[in-house]
């Protein structure tokens, strides 16, 4: 038996269709998937409308949603203020704020992706929350953390000196939206 877990996305369209990070959605054979929205209803995922997972972007229709859409910016600079709102580790609804810290490819065995760091904090359960900009808009989307720890020891990291925020950048949304 699998336990709930939970991550985050937003609404991209008045319709009910989602964003949120491929990783959220992918193996989950057998698994309802569902949405919440800020007043507690909850909503089913009646279908995956189009993912990317070498982007990490999964787009979703829930049924019978009537949304607030959040507005898709352009890619923002290096230096740009930038709020997250997150369910980190289930404390839904919390709120960061950071910057735009860089630009950078991530490889992995599937690829490469273009990825976007920024400074404000999340942590597990915030897969597929907006990365906003001062008016609102989305600019990225949260997708993974990197430790960084000076050294090892036996085997086991040791003194970590800082977390990477690894974030989608919006263009990867936009052409999944093409």
């Amino acid at each position: 038996m699998r336990s709930n877990s939970s991550a985050s996305g937003f609404a991209i369209t008045e319709g009910g269709v989602i964003a949120t990070n491929h990783h959220v959605v992918e193996n989950n054979d057998g698994v309802a998937l569902g949405a919440m929205d800020y007043t507690g209803k909850t909503y089913v995922v009646s279908e995956v409308l189009a993912a990317s997972k070498a982007d990490d972007v999964a787009i979703l229709q829930l049924r019978d949603a009537k949304l607030t859409p959040l507005p898709l910016a352009m890619k923002a600079p290096v230096g740009t203020p930038v709020n997250v709102i997150s369910h980190p580790d289930g404390r839904f609804f919390t709120m960061t704020k950071g910057d735009v810290s860089r630009y950078f490819v991530a490889r992995s065995k599937t690829g490469q992706a273009n990825r976007m760091a920024i400074t404000a904090d999340y942590a597990k359960g915030s897969s597929g929350a907006p990365v906003l900009d001062s008016t609102g808009a989305v600019v990225g989307m949260v997708s993974a953390t990197n430790s960084i720890y000076y050294s090892k020891v036996k085997g086991h990291n040791e003194n970590l000196q800082m977390v990477v925020k690894s974030c989608v950048p919006v263009d990867a949304i936009h052409r999944l939206l093409r």
